[in-house]
C-alpha cells in the first residue's frame, strides 16, 4: 500500500536512532538517522497517490537494515535484560504484529503462509471502511505509539514497564483479533476483499477466540496479574521490593486461582462480546468484586494477613474491573467506531421516528457496513436538533424533500407510521419522486420489504 513500508522504516528508524542517542551509541544513532532519512526521501514520491515503487528489494533492504540495527542496539543497549529486548521490540512492533497475525489467519484458514495476499492490517483497514490514505496514516500512529512507548519503558523501571507491556500486548492481541474477523479470503474476486464480515460468520471459526475457552481464560490471568501488580505499583509509589516484593509474590497465586474460579462460577464466560451490555459490565463487576473478597479471606487464612495493605486489593479491584469491562467492550467500541465511517458505497438511510423502534432500526444499520443511517426525521418539536447514538434528528416528516437531498438519501424506513392523510400522500409522493425507497420499519428489520405501495419500489 502507498506509503506504508517506507513511513514505517523511517518512524522505526528514527526511534531506534533516539534509543541508540540516549544510550550514548551515536555510531548506531547515525545509522538509525540514515535508514530514517532514506525511508523520507523516498516517501515523499511514494506516499498516495504514488509514483515510484520500492519493491521486494527495497523493503528487503529496509527490514535487513532494521533487524541488525535492531539486534545491535539490544547488545548494547540498557544493562536489564528484558528492558534491552523489549525497546527494539517494541519500535519494530507493528511488522512484527502484522506478520504474526498474518501466519496465524493463513494458517487457520489453512493457506500457505509464504502465498502473498491481501490479508494485511492495511487491507482489512481498508475492507473497514478507511481509505487508503487513512489506514497508512493509522498504522504510522500505531508504530510511533509502540515506539514511544519502548523508548519511555527505560525510564520506567522494570516493574512498571513489565506492567505496561503486557497492557500494551494485550490491546494489540485484541486489536489484531478484531480485524481477522473481516473476509478477506473465499471468492477470488476484488470484492471479497472489500466485504467486512463484523457481525457475521468468520473465516475458520476465528470467532471462538470469544468463546468460554482458554484463551479468554488466558487473557483475564494476564488481566489479574497486571491489575494487582499495578495496585502495589500506585500504592508505594514504584516501590516493589524487599517485603513489598514478597508479599506480591505470596499472595498473586491465590487472587490469580480465585478470581478465575469465581470468574467462571458467575458464568462471566458465557457473554457474547460482540453484544456487550452494561448489564454484563455491571456483571462483572460483581464477579470482581466477589473475587476480590474470596482472595482477601484466603490470604488472610494462609498467610499473616496483619501486614499487608488493605487499600493494595481496594485499587486491585477498581482496576482489575475496569481492565476486564475495558477488554469485552473494547470489540464493540471498534465495531461501532469503524460503522460509522462514511462509504462511498454503503446505503444511505432515513429514519422517521426518533423513538424506541427507530432506536432499534439504528442499531441495525449500524452493524451492517452496507448501510449508513444520516439522520432522523420527526414531527415532535422537542426531539429537533437532538441526537440519538450520535445520529442527528434533521426535521421533521415535513421536511423530507429537503433533508433527503442534503443528505443524499437512498432509502427511507418509517419508524413511526405517519398520520394518515394529507401528510401522509405528500410524504409517499415525494420518495417516489426523488427515487428514494420507502419501507416500514417491520418489514425493514425482518424481509426488507418496501413500504406500503409496490408502485415505489426503484432500483439504482
Amino acid at each position: 500500500m502507498d506509503g506504508l513500508s517506507a513511513g514505517i522504516a523511517g518512524i522505526a528508524g528514527l526511534m531506534l536512532c533516539f534509543h541508540n542517542a540516549a544510550q550514548g551509541h551515536v555510531e548506531l544513532a547515525i545509522v538509525g538517522l540514515a535508514i530514517a532519512g532514506a525511508a523520507a526521501g523516498f516517501l515523499i514520491h511514494n506516499f498516495h497517490p504514488a509514483t515510484i515503487f520500492m519493491g521486494d528489494c527495497g523493503s528487503m533492504t529496509f527490514g535487513f537494515a532494521l533487524a541488525g540495527l535492531a539486534l545491535m542496539s539490544a547488545r548494547g543497549g540498557a544493562t536489564d535484560l528484558f528492558l534491552a529486548v523489549l525497546v527494539p521490540i517494541a519500535i519494530l512492533g507493528l511488522p512484527i504484529f502484522d506478520t504474526t497475525m498474518v501466519t496465524i489467519v493463513r494458517r487457520l484458514n489453512g493457506r500457505p503462509v509464504t502465498l502473498g495476499g491481501r490479508d494485511h492490517l492495511s487491507h482489512r483497514l481498508v475492507a473497514l471502511g478507511l481509505s487508503e490514505r487513512g489506514a497508512v496514516l493509522m498504522l504510522y500512529a500505531i508504530s510511533a505509539g509502540l515506539g514511544t512507548l519502548g523508548l519511555v519503558a527505560l525510564y520506567l523501571g522494570f516493574w512498571t514497564a513489565l506492567a505496561t507491556g503486557a497492557l500494551a500486548v494485550v490491546g494489540i492481541v485484541l486489536f489484531g483479533v478484531f480485524l481477522s474477523q473481516v473476509r478477506v479470503y473465499g471468492e477470488p474476486t476484488d470484492t471479497a476483499v472489500a466485504t467486512p464480515m463484523i457481525g457475521r460468520q468468520p473465516e475458520a471459526r476465528i470467532d471462538s477466540w470469544f468463546g468460554p475457552d482458554l484463551a479468554v481464560m488466558v487473557l483475564d490471568l494476564v488481566l489479574i496479574a497486571v491489575s494487582y501488580l499495578l495496585a502495589y505499583l500506585l500504592k508505594f509509589e514504584g516501590n516493589l521490593s524487599g517485603v513489598f516484593l514478597q508479599e506480591f509474590a505470596a499472595s498473586l497465586p491465590f487472587l490469580v486461582a480465585l478470581k478465575l474460579v469465581v470468574l467462571m462460577a458467575s458464568g462471566a464466560y458465557r457473554s457474547m462480546w460482540r453484544y456487550f451490555s452494561s448489564s454484563d459490565a455491571f456483571h462483572l463487576a460483581v464477579a470482581s468484586a466477589g473475587g476480590t473478597v474470596i482472595s482477601v479471606v484466603a490470604v488472610a487464612i494462609v498467610t499473616d494477613f496483619a501486614s499487608y495493605s488493605r487499600s493494595v486489593f481496594v485499587i486491585d479491584w477498581l482496576l482489575f474491573t475496569a481492565l476486564l469491562v475495558g477488554s469485552r467492550i473494547s470489540y464493540t467500541l471498534l465495531t461501532d467506531w469503524f460503522a460509522r465511517l462514511p462509504r462511498a458505497d454503503s446505503t444511505r438511510v432515513l429514519i422517521v421516528g426518533a423513538d424506541d423502534l427507530g432506536e432499534l432500526v439504528l442499531r441495525s444499520l449500524q452493524r451492517d457496513p452496507a448501510y449508513r443511517a444520516v439522520g432522523f426525521l420527526d414531527n415532535s418539536p422537542l426531539k429537533q436538533q437532538r441526537r440519538m447514538r450520535g445520529v442527528p434528528v434533521l426535521g421533521s416528516a415535513r421536511d423530507i424533500l429537503t433533508v433527503a437531498v442534503a443528505t443524499g438519501a437512498h432509502e427511507v424506513v418509517i419508524a413511526t407510521p405517519l398520520p394518515s392523510g394529507l401528510e401522509h400522500d405528500r410524504f409517499v409522493y415525494l420518495c417516489h419522486e426523488l427515487g428514494v425507497e420507502c419501507r416500514d420499519a417491520t418489514m425493514f428489520l425482518s424481509q426488507r420489504l418496501p413500504y406500503n405501495q409496490p408502485a415505489l419500489e426503484t432500483s439504482r
